[in-house]
């Protein structure tokens, strides 16, 4: 605001007192002077010595003088303003809200509870992509739009000419502290500007939206590998304020959660999802806690039926086939040998498919099972060699009408309940390894399939 200088001067015209005030108090200074100057005897009492002399002038300046410092003591309100804006003082942010419990904490420090209930705040997820689910570092990285409401009275206005008001500094007012409780890392996007903003509506519905990618950790069970399936959750919560100060709700409103139906998750694919409640327990009291989980599954299973299942099963089959070969126990023996030799050696570079995990995984039981049954043969043929149990005449007939080149009762056993162990052992093996859980994989109570 512009200052102008006010003179007093001497009968010789020289300002022997100046003074620098405002244009609300210049105006209030000249209507002092009117009045002094006309209770004083006006302009020719003040300027010519008369007959009352010296005195009456020196009275008459200590007068103005006078005057003037109680019209310089009245504020302008203009002039008060713009010095409370140039200090950033106003009453959004210098006057705490009427019942807040500590009355020297100012606005936008705390959430405002000055009802004495907790603040509700809604939020509504949107999954934009899941960029990589990595079995070995155990972590998915989400890509998602998230987006917390709540009411703040403080900020409400009155405004005819404006509906809603858009801030893009989230610094400037309060917001949730919610953190993500499985985070190893995130960021938020910013190109080509801050993907975040805050709208506040006149009433102090506030709005509050990012973009946002993070990486969680996920704990994986591969025991079932590679017809596994992993349940990831996306954990959120407050980082400072307990429940009785801050509770998170998902947005019934709305659908609470929404994922994009074109995800690339290879080698996975989302099976179904859930949301729920939760409470995190901890050390510094209960706070409110919600969750996303989402069920993955395996995608690229016939993928390992190509390279580990059936190369294996038809190793088995061979060795099973030396038991066929004629009577030559030599020639047998190699044939088993080798039939064995080469199966060991597929399980050993099948298991190399595993990811990077002390679990025994379903690949693991397939390829030591089918090592042993490779190996069944080799030890039929030793001990019927060794030992020389011929098969006596009943039993001679019954393998000759089976046309087993068989030469004792104990190896034309092997011949006949070698394949049907095989065949339940891949019954049973498939039969409790592959399943579809899908939604009764998930503990949320609501879930739905994707």
């Amino acid at each position: 605001m512009q200052k102008s200088t006010v003179c007093f001067k001497s009968r010789t015209g020289v300002c022997k007192t100046e003074a620098k005030i405002s244009g609300g108090q210049q105006q209030q200074h000249r209507l002092f002077v009117s009045a002094a100057r006309n209770f004083l005897g006006g302009r020719a009492f003040l300027n010519c010595p008369g007959k009352m002399g010296k005195p009456p002038r020196v009275i008459a300046h200590l007068a103005l003088l006078l005057l003037f410092c109680v019209s310089a003591s009245i504020a302008d309100p203009a002039d008060i303003k713009t010095r409370l804006q140039d200090l950033g003082v106003n009453q959004h942010v210098d006057i705490p809200p009427e019942g807040t419990k500590n009355p020297d904490v100012k606005l936008f420090d705390e959430p405002a509870n000055i009802s004495g209930k907790p603040v509700i705040v809604t939020v509504h997820l949107q999954i934009l992509d899941i960029n990589q689910i990595d079995d070995d570092s155990q972590d998915f990285s989400v890509t998602m739009y998230l987006r917390q409401q709540w009411k703040d009275p403080r900020l409400a206005f009155k405004d005819p000419k404006t509906s809603s008001l858009v801030l893009t500094d989230p610094s400037k007012i309060w917001v949730p502290d919610l953190m993500f409780l499985n985070e190893k890392e995130g960021r938020i996007h910013d190109i080509t500007s801050n993907n975040a903003f805050i709208r506040i509506q006149k009433d102090g519905e506030v709005l509050y939206s990012t973009r946002l990618t993070v990486a969680l950790s996920c704990p994986m069970d591969h025991s079932e590998f590679p017809m596994d399936e992993q349940i990831c959750k996306i954990s959120m919560e407050s980082y400072a304020h307990r429940k009785d100060e801050l509770v998170f709700i998902w947005n019934d409103d709305l659908e609470p959660v929404v994922i994009n139906e074109k995800l690339t998750l290879d080698p996975f694919e989302l099976q179904a999802y859930g949301y729920d409640y939760c409470t995190s327990n901890t050390t510094s009291g209960e706070f409110s806690c919600i969750v996303v989980e989402l069920s993955f599954g395996r995608s690229a299973l016939e993928q390992y039926l190509v390279l580990a299942y059936l190369p294996v099963a038809a190793m088995v089959i061979v060795a099973y086939l030396t038991l066929w070969v004629p009577e030559r126990r030599g020639p047998r023996l190699i044939c088993a040998l080798s039939a064995f030799g080469v199966t060991a050696l597929t399980a050993a570079v099948i298991t190399t498919l595993d990811p990077d995990t002390n679990d025994s995984t379903a690949l693991d039981c397939w390829a030591k099972w089918s090592v042993l049954f490779a190996f069944i043969p080799i030890l039929a043929i030793l001990v019927t060699g060794c030992g020389q149990m011929d098969i006596d005449d009943d039993a001679a007939k019954v393998v000759g009408t089976l046309n087993f080149p068989a030469n004792s009762l104990f190896e034309s056993a092997f011949v006949v309940f070698l394949p049907i162990l095989f065949i339940i052992f891949n019954l049973v093996y498939w039969f409790y390894y592959y399943s579809n859980e899908g939604l009764d994989g998930l503990g949320a109570e609501k879930k739905f399939e994707f």
